[in-house]
């Protein structure tokens, strides 16, 4: 998860920690995390089956005494299994337990700060009481927009109970200067260093992906050329090699780094861009406003990211990027 910036002495509420949050951020964002951990784990072991698949095909070439019989018996396995693999990914949906569970998690936290900070609809200068109704009934309005994930978020706590923790409310009443500095710092700088991270680490994923498959490609052509040279030369290793090509190409599909990359450092030079106007707020108007600009660049990648994949937004999300 991300880290905690250290807070200064002045502030009466030390850094935020992830349970600060309402219950309901944390079970879905337990369910998200466990589904996307599923759905990566079945889709390794189904591309890595397709390779198996293409070696065993090929065997005969290492050793032309193998069995028949074992290779046909191997072969016909890999495939049943990938063939149940298929509908186990096609039926159980890991991929849009993930998808709905995170759009959950970062709806309730975009809501949570917007109540910290006291922007609307929590102004400070409406009734606590009527405040604190009005994020209940929003939380509500998120968890009810996907109910076929209530199964998923019970396996992982009570998500009806906690709507709000002691450290929101005391975060709510801290003064203007204080609450200026702890959402710069715990929320601003602590979202910016996470996309920066993550942003450098799909980068560098991206790049040992890229260079495996052109490496294994030289292979293949190498391959094709020398059997083209060689007449007797019998050791076609080419469809192996392409294969791989295929399996990691798929793979980095799945895992979109160069578009996560590129969406990361945009969020993040945009929070960058945003830190450095952070010293010239010094009403509660301008904080609001500061607050509603951040909370739209944190949107903006994760609601495309929830487009691209024809994911309804939850509420907070929506009131967090009508201005842009």
């Amino acid at each position: 998860m991300r880290g905690v910036l250290n807070m200064p002495k002045q502030c009466a509420v030390e850094g935020r920690r992830e349970t600060d949050y309402p219950e309901l951020f944390y079970t879905s964002d337990r369910a998200a995390i466990e589904a996307q951990t599923t759905y990566l784990r079945l889709q390794k072991i189904y591309l890595s089956l397709l390779a198996l698949a293409s070696i065993t095909s090929s065997a005969s070439i290492f050793n032309e005494h193998l069995g028949r019989l074992l290779l046909s018996t191997t072969l016909t396995i890999f495939l049943a299994v990938r063939l149940v693999l298929m509908w186990i990914i096609r039926a159980q949906r890991y991929d849009k337990i993930w998808f709905d569970c995170r759009a959950v998690a970062e709806s309730v936290k975009t809501s949570a700060w917007h109540y910290m900070m006291q922007t609307p609809p929590y102004r400070g200068d409406i009734e606590e009481s009527l405040v604190d109704k009005e994020f209940i009934q929003e939380l509500d309005e998120i968890r009810k927009m996907r109910p076929g994930i209530e199964r998923h978020l019970s396996d992982h706590g009570n998500s009806v109970t906690s709507a709000m923790s002691e450290r929101m409310r005391k975060i709510r009443l801290l003064s203007l200067d204080e609450r200026k500095d702890f959402y710069l710092r715990e929320r601003l700088l602590d979202q910016k260093q996470w996309y920066e991270n993550k942003a450098r680490i799909h980068r560098s994923s991206a790049a040992r992906w890229f260079w495996t498959v052109v490496v294994l490609q030289i292979l293949a052509l190498t391959v094709a050329i020398v059997q083209l040279v060689i007449e007797s030369y019998r050791v076609d290793l080419v469809p192996i090699f392409m294969t791989l090509v295929a399996v990691f190409v798929a793979w980095s599909q799945i895992r979109r780094h160069d578009e996560l990359t590129q969406g990361y450092s945009l969020a993040a030079q945009e929070l960058g861009l945003l830190e450095s106007l952070s010293p010239h707020i010094h009403k509660a108007e301008e904080l609001e406003e500061f607050v509603l600009q951040t909370e739209n660049t944190i949107s903006r990648e994760h609601t495309l990211w929830c487009a691209r994949r024809d994911i309804s937004l939850g509420s907070s999300l929506h009131k967090s990027t009508k201005k842009e």
